[in-house]
């Protein structure tokens, strides 16, 4: 099952933030289309925040954190 945040056919889009937030390949191959929604860090803090939509900042913030982790993931691999 796909995320219900996520929107659009041909440029996916997700619709848990106020505004307009094109999403990555990975991004869609890992959280978005896979049924994995439930683990993706922007749908728990959506979640968390009830009808209310994230802000930009709050998507940005959630997303820097995220990349950064997965690059320190991806050093200590190669370590």
């Amino acid at each position: 099952m796909k995320c219900p945040h996520l929107k659009g056919e041909k440029i996916k889009q997700c619709h848990a933030v106020n505004c307009v937030v094109v999403l990555s390949g990975y991004e869609l191959k890992l959280f978005c289309e896979s049924g994995e929604h439930l683990s993706c860090p922007v749908f728990s803090a959506q979640k968390n925040l009830g009808k209310k939509k994230l802000t930009l900042t709050g998507y940005c913030a959630i997303y820097s954190s995220w990349v950064k982790k997965g690059a320190e993931s991806a050093l200590e691999d190669n370590a």
